[in-house]
């Protein structure tokens, strides 16, 4: 689509916010997947057109109807997305950690989550992964579906906030969320 990019005069990105792929700081457009997309806009010659969803769901919905002609953002690679949707080769070495308060009875270890509660969106993709585990440990994981309309970094909040108990959510996006949150653990893989 890149000749049709180029004659349209821009390039239609579509992103959600949180803290690694695009926020407003001040008056300021930032975030990495956004900085990418904006570096490769300047190659091509064209200005970014910004469509903020707010969901995973819709982002998706956006680009397969043709209201926009990127996603930035760190978009679940799974079998089914592959399907409906092209991938660049940008790889991330991110895992997952568990996002708890620091306190006496925090969890040490994932074999210790049965009999908790853990919040995560159903199309989040740790959602399988918690289900998968909970199976692994024998059962006993309360797994809670949290709206859609919430970013990771919300949900990372609502645990600082002592709103939900705890979450999932990739390593570096949970680093950067506890330099400012310093009452977060994300010592568990």
């Amino acid at each position: 689509d890149l000749p049709q990019i180029v004659e349209s005069g821009e390039l239609r990105v579509i992103t959600m916010e949180n803290s690694l792929s695009y926020f407003v700081s001040g008056d300021e457009d930032m975030g990495y997947e956004y900085d990418l997309v904006r570096n490769y806009a300047d190659h091509i010659g064209v200005p970014v057109k910004l469509i903020v969803a707010r969901s995973i769901n819709e982002m998706k919905q956006l680009l397969l109807d043709g209201a926009g002609d990127v996603i930035a953002y760190r978009y679940a690679c799974s079998r089914k997305n592959r399907e409906e949707l092209a991938f660049v080769n940008r790889t991330m070495q991110s895992y997952p950690v568990l996002v708890q308060q620091r306190s006496k009875t925090m969890v040490h270890d994932v074999t210790d989550l049965a009999g908790k509660t853990v919040w995560s969106k159903k199309n989040n993709k740790y959602w399988e992964r918690l289900h998968n585990l909970n199976e692994e440990i024998g059962g006993g994981i309360v797994i809670k579906a949290a709206p859609d309309s919430l970013s990771i970094d919300q949900l990372v909040m609502m645990v600082s906030k002592g709103e939900i108990p705890m979450t999932v959510a990739d390593v570096d996006l949970a680093k950067m969320s506890r330099m400012t949150l310093r009452n977060l653990d994300i010592s568990v893989q």
